[in-house]
């Protein structure tokens, strides 16, 4: 379950968007109760779909950034934290 919660911090989008400290505390709630993380989900399916919609709408200028070179840097920091996280 940790390792979930550590991901789901990681992702700077989720860190910007809707109450994402509540969503987080809800999650910490299941501690234990793996099998029930998927309620959490569900119960704020709708906010989902909004961050999935804006997520469409600025794809194409994200694609138009990851495609620039200096972009590639970034990416390598990027990676290299999440293996670095991933090996805890």
């Amino acid at each position: 379950m940790s390792t979930i919660l550590v991901y789901i911090v990681e992702l700077p989008v989720f860190n910007n968007t809707f109450g994402f400290r509540v969503f987080l505390k809800e999650l910490e709630g299941y501690k234990g109760r793996p099998e029930d993380v998927g309620h959490g989900f569900v119960r704020n399916a709708h906010k989902f779909k909004e961050l999935y919609v804006e997520y469409c709408k600025n794809m194409p200028e994200s694609n138009r950034v990851i495609l620039m070179p200096e972009s590639s840097a970034f990416f390598d920091v990027s990676q290299s934290r999440f293996i670095l996280l991933s090996s805890r």
